[in-house]
């Protein structure tokens, strides 16, 4: 609805004395209602005793908070400006707390400590100072304990119009000086989407993002031994209102398990973390992994966990496999290890191998120095927007093309008028889609409508990533039940739903085809791993990709000459649909991938732990 504009960054540090003293004064006059509520929700996600470190301290308010009402707790302060601990420290003496602060100057981006230090990490109102705050939360990462709390909080980024109006409404008596600072840090701060692509990226195990009232956005965490007793902070009765809409409550949020798994190296968690990250039909991650040795890994898949009319002979699974495949192979490429992929088709003990890599390790001490977070792999996500045309040259073209060579899978890019002809077959196939029974209630099966959903089961798809809009997940709700949904189909309403499906084609820069002269499960899963690589590779020059998967699954039924699994109205739609293969040269399609330009989506898929995926 309001366009957010880019960011606009402040300065990382502020360097004189006098503007520390009086940025300083302004926090003490206006944001007292913000550091209560973050400092609460510290107080109550954290243990009540042990190593707290506070990035990004400023001039010190909330550590000294935490040394006064906790007094089991020390407090390691960093910052990068020296004027800043300067005042720090004085404001730690007049509250009688500095013995239990330690302040340090330090670069937040490379802190001086080592690994799974700290019970407690936090940082507030700094990321919008980094031009990368990802360097921030890897670090944060890096030095938390496993099961300690991590909470980072800064401002939502808005647009112009949302924030003139936050600025004259929450400041309104804030003095002009203090009105300029927070539009500025309003400019510089990552909007939603970029903090859920963050939150995504930093991969912190049990952290969830969450918003408080509508000015901030947090990733939180809370300690698998936090305090059980809530501690409520003596807030003044005439801020405690608005106090509340700043504090988090724990209780919300599973605790991080401590049961034990099975023991597995850096490296090999690494890899097969990178495997799981790939797509899967309607993110219900089927792989699963039987680590022979260090120098092999099974690939299989669990054939329980989808049964829908889409997966025929487990061809979209098997797919979701060769995509987990390829983002392995695409790490073990970046640091240029030998690896070797056998494929072996077997069902085994209730399970489906589809194969074993190979890895021949360079030395036996070996680990990774990509960084996850910094490949595409990570950046990847599937994007249901509307998109705008990229404008790839014909040399870009040709490679995308070109990227698929070493395996027996045909790659085609279509576009002008053969995207017309992809709009129309697509919406025959999202008739079909829309109208049956046992698709629309797998849909609705796989939503993850509320955020305790989300986090609980860590799989489906969250209904803000289908981007219906306010009346589309309303619409959405509301025909859960068949026999409503039905009552609107009677109405005309798959029409105007696979109608927004053609549109969406339309909209693309291009088709991504991919194509073979049979069906096998040996080619579904070559062509999910060539759809993989050209996935990674159309994200790494920043364009967006959506699988339009219905009509080509569809047709590998069809082709199998099961016509009778779908209706006599269907049976036309897939002639339509058929014909439309036909006219595009594509006998045997397998996938169809649309791309371009587009913001990032609103909400993204979550991935279960890599222990959920082990088998023995």
């Amino acid at each position: 609805m309001f366009k957010v504009p880019p960011r606009k960054l402040e300065p990382e540090v502020m360097l004189t004395l006098e503007e520390v003293r009086a940025y300083d004064g302004l926090v003490r006059k206006y944001l007292k209602i913000l550091h209560y509520g973050f400092l609460e929700t510290i107080i109550n996600f954290s243990p009540e005793k042990g190593l707290f470190l506070d990035v990004g301290t400023g001039t010190g308010h909330l550590s000294v908070g935490l040394a006064r009402f906790c007094p089991e707790v020390t407090v390691f302060a960093v910052d990068l400006s020296e004027n800043m601990l300067k005042v720090a420290r004085e404001n730690a003496e007049k509250e009688g707390v500095c013995e239990r602060i330690i302040f340090l100057k330090a670069d937040a981006k490379r802190l001086p400590f080592r690994d799974h230090t700290f019970d407690c990490v936090f940082c507030h109102d700094m990321l919008h100072h980094l031009p990368d705050p990802l360097d921030l939360l890897l670090e944060i990462k890096r030095v938390a304990k496993e099961d300690g709390a991590i909470l980072v909080r800064d401002l939502i980024r808005l647009s112009p119009l949302e924030r003139k109006l936050h600025v004259n409404l929450f400041g309104l008596t804030y003095n002009e000086l203090m009105k300029k600072e927070y539009e500025d840090s309003i400019k510089a701060a990552l909007s939603k989407e970029e903090w859920l692509e963050l939150a995504r990226l930093a991969d912190i195990p049990q952290a969830r993002v969450t918003y408080q009232f509508v000015t901030h956005q947090s990733l939180e965490r809370p300690a698998a031994n936090r305090r059980r007793v809530y501690l409520e902070l003596p807030v003044p009765s005439h801020l405690r209102p608005a106090t509340n809409f700043y504090v988090s409550k724990p209780a919300q949020t599973a605790l991080p398990s401590l049961k034990k798994k099975q023991k597995i190296s850096p490296r090999i968690k690494t890899l097969i973390k990178a495997a799981v990250m790939a797509p899967s039909g309607d993110n219900l991650q089927p792989w699963r992994f039987h680590i022979k040795s260090e120098k092999e890994i099974d690939f299989l898949l669990d054939p329980r966990v989808d049964k829908s009319f889409f997966n025929f002979e487990q061809n979209a699974s098997i797919f979701a496999v060769g995509a987990a495949v390829e983002n392995a192979s695409y790490l073990l490429d970046k640091e240029n290890i030998r690896y070797e992929f056998v494929f072996d088709y077997a069902e085994e003990q209730g399970l489906i191998k589809l194969g074993t890599l190979k890895i021949n390790w360079p030395a036996d001490n070996f680990e990774f120095k990509t960084f996850l977070a910094r490949t595409a792999i990570m950046k990847r996500h599937t994007n249901r927007k509307f998109y705008e045309k990229a404008n790839l040259s014909e040399k870009e073209i040709e490679r995308l093309s070109g990227l698929a060579a070493d395996l027996p899978i045909e790659v085609r890019v279509l576009k002008g008028e053969k995207l017309a002809l992809v709009a129309e077959l697509a919406y025959y196939a999202d008739l079909i889609r829309v109208e049956r029974r046992d698709l629309h209630e797998f849909l609705h099966e796989t939503i993850r409508w509320k955020e305790q959903e989300i986090f609980a089961t860590l799989d489906g798809m969250p209904i803000a990533a289908l981007e219906a809009g306010i009346a589309g997940e309303a619409f959405l709700r509301m025909t859960r039940p068949w026999p409503v949904m039905k009552a609107f189909l009677r109405l005309g309403v798959s029409k105007q739903l696979a109608d927004y499906t053609r549109k969406l084609v339309l909209s693309s820069e291009g088709i991504i085809a991919l194509s073979a002269e049979k069906y096998t499960p040996h080619r579904y899963f070559e062509a999910g791993r060539v759809a993989e690589r050209l996935w990674l590779a159309l994200t790494e020059i920043g364009l967006a990709v959506q699988p339009m998967a219905a009509a080509p699954l569809f047709m590998i039924r069809w082709r199998k000459g099961r016509f009778l699994d779908f209706s006599a109205r269907h049976q036309f739609f897939m002639r339509k649909v058929e014909r439309g293969f036909e006219k595009l040269g594509l006998n045997y399609p397998l996938m169809l991938l649309r791309f371009g330009k587009a913001p990032l989506p609103s909400a993204r898929a979550l991935r279960k732990e890599v222990a959920e995926f082990l088998v023995d």
